[in-house]
């Protein structure tokens, strides 16, 4: 799944989360490999695979900055932005697949239990995984605009 997805569904579950906001992170980072089991398309075998990595991790920057300009100063708003990061950060556990001369199938050992080889990682079709993880992705972030609301200024 990509980078973008998981740091959207974090967000979204922190905006949502009814519990203690430090719970939120160890339940974000646990979504991360609840959302790896769904079917999607994964960028990390594609020959272009380092430009798909280059726009993941730059709409991710993107909706992080967005995130935090909106939640900033607001209520369990800096959980929410920890929660979407932290359901981001297992993915740099894949980053060397990333690499131009990195063999495929010979990658390291990998940490996060999602990642390992044997895990049920959901596998799709670019069309039909690429349209799941956008759902997931406008879902969450329908999640958090709900609970950061746009402020208007006041002139």
């Amino acid at each position: 799944m990509w980078v973008t997805v998981h740091l959207c569904s974090g967000l979204g579950l922190g905006a949502i989360w009814p519990g203690p906001p430090w719970i939120a992170i160890p339940a974000a980072v646990a979504k991360h490999a609840l959302l790896d089991t769904m079917p999607h398309w994964d960028y990390t075998r594609h020959p272009r695979r380092v430009l798909w990595g280059a726009l993941d991790v730059a709409a991710a920057l993107m909706v992080t900055t967005a995130a935090a300009r909106r939640a900033r100063g607001r209520p369990r708003g800096a959980t929410t932005l920890l929660a979407g990061v932290a359901a981001a950060l297992p993915d740099l556990d894949v980053i060397d697949g990333l690499f131009p001369n990195r063999a495929i199938g010979n990658a390291r050992r990998r940490l996060f239990p999602s990642h390992v080889e044997g895990y049920p990682h959901g596998d799709a079709g670019p069309l039909w995984g690429v349209s799941l993880q956008l759902f997931t992705a406008i879902v969450s972030l329908i999640l958090f605009a709900r609970r950061f609301p746009q402020q208007t200024s006041r002139t």
